[in-house]
């Protein structure tokens, strides 16, 4: 089985660096609320998040621990067969870079890595033939979903939702991760 993992807030924690770079780049500071628009809560255009962030890839991506449970899960996946590709909207070019060179630091296979730019990620996972996909992001997972894959939505205060997408099951960690994708393969079996 093929499984495709989204980079930040499933691999990669790397939401404290954005906010700790974008409150030292803008006059506003980060609030969590029930929303995750970058460009609202800064009151800037996104272009100007998106140069920022790109500009100081270093410290926003190269710097960032990996989510609670994710190595652990991560070296399940590889123990048990199961072949991994990182997908993720980071952009080609300085932030694909830091990236890789992350990746790599970690002992996760950098040519393995997809970086959509902030593109559909559903593509790539039609194009790899990828059975189940792990992403944070609520649209992303509606948009893999409604291509005939099967996400695995990491909780996060940004995703939640009272309303139930098709082929979108929501899982608290990594462990419920692990749990989903062991249930998928018997589900194949």
């Amino acid at each position: 089985m093929k499984i495709g993992l989204d980079l930040d807030g499933v691999v990669a924690n790397s939401l404290p660096h954005v906010i700790k770079v974008l409150d030292r780049s803008f006059p506003q500071k980060f609030a969590q609320g029930d929303h995750f628009d970058l460009a609202r809560y800064y009151g800037v255009p996104r272009e100007e998040i998106g140069r920022v962030i790109t500009e100081r890839a270093e410290e926003v991506f190269g710097e960032a621990e990996m989510v609670a449970g994710a190595a652990a899960g991560i070296a399940w996946l590889e123990k048990n067969g199961y072949e991994m590709i990182y997908v993720t909207a980071r952009k080609a070019g300085r932030e694909e870079e830091v990236t890789r060179a992350w990746l790599e630091g970690h002992g996760l296979d950098p040519r393995r890595l997809f970086c959509v730019s902030g593109g559909p990620k559903a593509e790539v996972a039609l194009a790899e033939n990828v059975e189940v996909f792990v992403d944070d992001f609520l649209s992303n997972a509606g948009q893999i979903a409604a291509v005939g894959v099967p996400v695995l939505l990491l909780d996060a205060f940004y995703n939640r939702t009272e309303k139930e997408l098709p082929l979108v099951t929501r899982c608290k960690d990594w462990g419920d991760i692990r749990r989903a994708v062991a249930a998928l393969t018997k589900d194949k079996d």
